[in-house]
C-alpha cells in the first residue's frame, strides 16, 4: 500500500523551522557538556575528544582519521525532518561511511532526496582516500521504503486517495520529511567501510545516541541493522534488554515494545539496506504485520 502525504502549508513550514532550531539547540547543547564540539559550536575531533576515545579507539588506533580529512572525524546533527512532529518516527543506522561533521547526515538526506525523487536508487558513488572504488549505496532508497509502509499503518489519515499517482521514488523523498535519522556509532573509522570497533558499539549508544533520543521523544524507532545495531541498542540504550519478536517469513523483522528512562516506545528492526537482499516488499509486509500484531 503506497501512502500520499499532505503538502505541508506555509504556515507549518514555520512551524517546523522553529521545532528544528529548537532540536538543533539543544543537540549542540548536549554535545558541548560533552565536549564534542567547542563551546562555540565548532566541530572536534573526536577521536582527540570523546570521553570514550580512549576505550574505543584502542584496538584500532590505525584507523583514525588522517588529518587533512577535516570535518570527517567531528559528530553529526541528527536529520530532523519538517514533518517530524506528525510521525515521531526516529531512524537509526549504524554510522557514517568516511563521513562526518555537523551537517552531514542532514546533508546526505537532502541529497537522497533530491536524487531518489529523479528516479535513482543506488547513489553515492565515489571513490575512497585510499583509492579503493566505492559504488554507492542504496540504503536510503530501502529505508525510505520501509518509512513508507511504517507511516502507511500508524498515520492512515494522511492517504490522500484523490490526488495523482506519487513515484514509489517521490513518495520516498516525501516520506524523509516525516522522520528524524541520526546513527549509533557517531564516529567515522577509516577503512574496512569504517566499521566500528566493538569498544564504541558498546559505548556510542549509551554515551550519545540516547542523550539524542531523549531530546527527540521519539514514539516509534526504527533501527537498520538486527545484528550489532539491534543489539547494542537493546542493551546499552533502553532500559532493559527487550524481548523481542520475529515477524515475517523466516523471522526477517523483529520488534518490541519497550521503555528509555521509563517512556514508553515501540521498536522495530529490519535487516540493515547495505547488506541484506532481501525484496523490499517482503520487509515491508513483515513490518505491517508487526504493527498489527503490536497493536491488537
Amino acid at each position: 500500500m503506497l501512502v500520499f502525504f499532505h503538502p505541508p502549508d506555509y504556515e507549518s513550514l514555520s512551524e517546523s523551522r522553529e521545532s528544528r532550531k529548537m532540536y538543533e539547540t539543544q543537540f549542540m547543547e548536549l554535545y558541548r557538556r560533552l565536549g564534542v564540539v567547542t563551546e562555540t559550536n565548532q566541530g572536534v575531533p573526536l577521536h582527540t575528544n570523546c570521553g570514550c576515545r580512549e576505550a574505543c579507539w584502542r584496538v584500532i588506533a590505525g584507523r583514525t582519521p588522517p588529518p587533512q580529512s577535516g570535518e570527517r572525524s567531528h559528530i553529526s546533527l541528527p536529520w530532523v525532518g519538517s514533518n517530524y512532529g506528525k510521525a515521531k518516527l526516529l531512524v537509526v543506522g549504524e554510522n557514517l561511511n568516511e563521513c562526518g561533521g555537523l551537517g552531514a547526515v542532514s546533508s546526505l538526506v537532502r541529497q537522497a532526496q533530491e536524487k531518489i525523487r529523479a528516479g535513482r536508487r543506488r547513489i553515492f558513488k565515489g571513490v575512497y582516500e585510499n583509492g579503493e572504488k566505492y559504488n554507492g549505496t542504496d540504503l536510503y532508497f530501502k529505508a525510505g521504503s520501509y518509512v513508507t509502509a511504517l507511516i502507511s499503518e500508524y498515520l492512515p489519515e494522511l492517504a490522500l486517495p484523490d490526488e495523482p499517482r506519487l513515484s514509489l521514488g517521490q513518495l520516498i523523498a516525501v516520506a524523509y520529511d516525516y522522520i528524524a535519522y541520526t546513527n549509533q556509532v557517531k564516529c567515522s573509522p577509516s577503512g574496512k567501510k569504517s566499521s566500528a570497533s566493538p569498544e564504541m558499539w558498546k559505548a556510542c549508544g549509551r554515551h550519545i545516541l540516547k542523550e539524542e533520543i531523549n531530546i527527540l521523544k521519539p514514539e516509534k524507532i526504527l533501527i537498520l541493522g538486527v545484528q550489532n545495531n539491534k543489539y547494542f541498542f537493546g542493551t546499552s540504550v533502553l532500559d532493559s534488554e527487550p524481548k523481542w519478536s520475529p515477524y515475517g517469513t523466516g523471522g526477517t523483522v523483529f520488534a518490541c515494545d519497550c521503555s528509555l528512562d521509563g517512556r514508553s516506545l515501540r521498536v522495530f528492526a529490519v535487516p540493515h539496506p547495505s547488506y541484506f537482499r532481501a525484496k523490499r516488499e517482503t520487509i515491508r509486509a513483515a513490518l505491517a504485520d508487526a504493527v498489527d500484531k503490536l497493536s491488537q
